[in-house]
Order: structure tokens, then sequence, then C-alpha cells
């Protein structure tokens, strides 16, 4: 065992790393969200329920997100020029936060819902679908310029 080590401490380190974080969403964002959900059935508008209902997905995953990075950027068999793992982490934290302007952009969602009130159902369906292309298209020009691309074109 002893031999074995100086490789199995590391792959330890990270797994605690990664377990924490996820005790961290168990123990502190699960039941933040819960106490904020409870705040927000008890006002009388909707916006901040659908604005917590928004963000509640992609701050679940958040959390597990940098826990994984940071376990991977401190194993020592990744090695130190941590490009790849920055360039992923920004491209993940991109898709979160376009993950809550689509949330917020769907037919129903505080966006859609404020612009067009008036409009008939059939064209704010129409015009939340425009809305989550122009934000997935976005999101993809986001992404692409953060991995190096030249985005000029688009």
């Amino acid at each position: 065992m002893h031999l074995y080590w100086p490789v199995i401490e590391p792959l330890l380190v990270s797994l605690g790393i990664f377990l924490f974080s996820l005790f961290i969403r168990r123990y502190l964002i699960h039941p933040l969200l819960r106490f904020l959900k409870a705040l927000t059935e008890k006002t009388t508008f909707t916006l901040d329920t659908k604005l917590l209902a928004a963000i509640e997905t992609p701050l679940k995953l958040f959390v597990p997100l940098i826990g994984a990075y940071v376990a991977l950027i401190s194993h020592p068999a990744i090695p130190d020029d941590h490009v790849v793992l920055h360039h992923s982490l920004r491209t993940a934290i991109i898709l979160l936060f376009f993950h809550v302007l689509y949330n917020l952009s769907s037919t129903t969602g505080v966006l859609t819902q404020r612009l067009v009130s008036q409009l008939d159902d059939t064209l704010r369906q129409l015009l939340s679908q425009v809305l989550h292309m122009i934000i997935v298209a976005l999101a993809f020009t986001m992404i692409a310029k953060e991995w190096g691309y030249d985005i000029n074109g688009f």
C-alpha cells in the first residue's frame, strides 16, 4: 500500500474537493433555494418566482462545476498549462448564463411577458422563439470567441 500512496493520494484529494462541492450544493444551495422559494411564494407578484425558477438549475450546476474545475487543476497529473480547462470552465459558465436567459425568454418568462404583454398569444410565442434563436446564436458566438475562432463573420 505504501508503494501506491503517491498515486492514490492526489486522486483522493481531487475526489475530496469534488465531493465537498457536492456537499455544498446539497447542504447550502438546496436549502437556500428552498428558503428563497418560500419567500417568493409569500409575495403577490410573480416576477421573483419566475426569476428564481430561471436561475435554479444553473445555480445547482454551477457549484459542482467549480468543484470539478478546482479538483482537476489541483491534480498533479493535469499539465500546469490549464488552457483547455480554463476555456472549458468559461464555456460552461457562458452556457449557464445563457441558460438563465433562455429560461427568462420563454413564453411565460419575464422578458417576453413584459415586452409583449398586450399582444396575441401566437405572436408572443413567435417572439419568444425568435428571442430563443437570438440567445442561442449569441451563446454560440461567445463560445466560438472563447475558443479563439474569428467571429467577425457572424
